[in-house]
């Protein structure tokens, strides 16, 4: 008869309390849902990265973490790969500089610039503006441009203007005279009325030269203003070497960075020395007939008013102009060339 068994009732089959499970250790048979997610992700990518890549090493085994293993050595591998290559191409960037053409094939294409398109040629590169810089460029500029104006200046005529020095000052301002676009820059500008627009653009310009004229009853003053230079950083052509040097130079221009006032009234007025002084305040007021114009000088850094100031007042204004040095009634008096070689001639001959 079979014996019967001495066990006790199952205690899986009793009540369960959470204390049964309160201090149980975590199970290790399975992965958590986060990891598993993960791992179905990086499979995904490996297999897309075999799709893409024939050179992708064979992957051993069915392990989750062999195949991120390899996925991430693909990527790090692939981002040192383009590190490198951009590396390398900047340094070949750097050292290749561009193609670069022959200076004669510039001076070819300047043949077909536009007087306003000088500056963007200029700006191409450093051959296109060496070109800029040549008294042949300048010369062939003015050639095919040039037409016969019968108010243009006899300095700017061909017959006069054979020489380098100044050459691109010249050649500008011929084009005012003789070029349409740049006549009709200056056809805009209200130069028959009275204005003061461009008073402002004066003040605190030094005065360097005072001219007058008078003709038809009227009377004319300029007054050529710059901006201060000191005596280091200015040009001076007394000793041979640096008047030969300016002889040569195409950019040459004493009047750069000048502006002239021009003042047109009936009566005229006394001027006193004032060269040298700085134009502290310029207003200009209207009466029943004619305008008024008030210029105060003074020095740079005194105070305005003080008794070191001088004012010019004029009465019965008829017209007020500012221009530049390019501007057809910029006054030029006299041929800076012929100064030039007089004052080369004296230098030779004492030896200096």
């Amino acid at each position: 008869m079979p014996k019967k068994s001495k066990k006790g009732p199952v205690s899986s089959l009793g009540d369960v309390t959470v204390l049964d499970y309160a201090d149980s250790t975590a199970p290790k048979n399975r992965a958590k849902k986060l990891l598993t997610n993960v791992n179905r992700a990086l499979r995904k990518e490996v297999e897309k990265a075999k799709d893409k890549d024939e050179n992708l090493p064979h992957v051993t085994g069915n392990s989750d973490e062999d195949e991120a293993a390899v996925y991430y050595m693909k990527m790090s591998k692939t981002k040192n790969r383009r590190h490198t290559n951009l590396s390398n191409h900047k340094y070949n960037r750097k050292n290749e500089g561009g193609k670069t053409y022959p200076i004669d094939i510039w001076f070819l294409l300047s043949e077909y610039i536009r007087p306003e398109d000088v500056g963007v040629f200029a700006a191409i590169c450093k051959s296109s503006f060496q070109v800029t810089c040549s008294a042949a460029f300048w010369f062939s500029l003015y050639r095919r441009y040039y037409t016969c104006v019968p108010d243009m200046p006899a300095s700017l005529r061909p017959e006069k203007l054979i020489r380098k020095t100044a050459l691109r000052k010249d050649v500008i301002r011929s084009f005012f005279y003789m070029y349409k676009p740049f006549r009709n820059r200056l056809t805009n500008t209200r130069t028959s009325e009275v204005y003061n627009n461009n008073l402002s653009v004066l003040v605190n310009k030094t005065l360097y030269e005072i001219s007058s004229e008078s003709q038809k009853g009227s009377y004319t003053y300029y007054f050529k203003m710059a901006p201060k230079i000191s005596s280091s950083s200015s040009r001076s052509v007394s000793d041979t070497a640096s008047l030969l040097d300016v002889l040569d130079d195409v950019f040459y221009n004493p009047n750069d960075q000048c502006c002239a006032l021009k003042v047109v009234c009936r009566d005229s007025i006394p001027i006193l020395p004032i060269s040298g002084l700085t134009l502290r305040g310029a207003v200009l007021s209207s009466s029943v007939q004619f305008h008024k114009l008030k210029l105060e000088f003074g020095p740079m850094y005194g105070r305005l008013g003080g008794s070191e100031c001088v004012t010019v007042n004029f009465d019965a204004v008829v017209q007020v102009l500012v221009v530049d040095w390019w501007h057809r009634l910029y006054p030029f008096h006299g041929n800076h060339m012929l100064d030039l070689a007089d004052s080369l001639n004296w230098c030779l001959k004492n030896g200096s």
